[in-house]
């Protein structure tokens, strides 16, 4: 039986680097797309919504 790749699978070590690469990038994508959205919040609405909003991207 040939064994398949799962999550919880030990890898080389050059893999594990270039996942790791792969998430910290998506991390900080989605990090500045959220300070934006904050900062822009800020510039034209005095107060928080009383109820919850949803965040879109463009």
């Amino acid at each position: 039986m040939k064994p398949v790749t799962g999550a919880f699978m030990i890898m080389d070590a050059d893999t594990a680097i270039a996942d790791a690469r792969d998430i910290g990038r998506e991390v900080h994508r989605m990090a500045i797309v959220f300070l934006r959205n904050w900062m822009a919040w800020g510039l034209f609405v005095e107060g928080l919504p009383q109820r919850g909003f949803f965040v879109r991207r463009p």
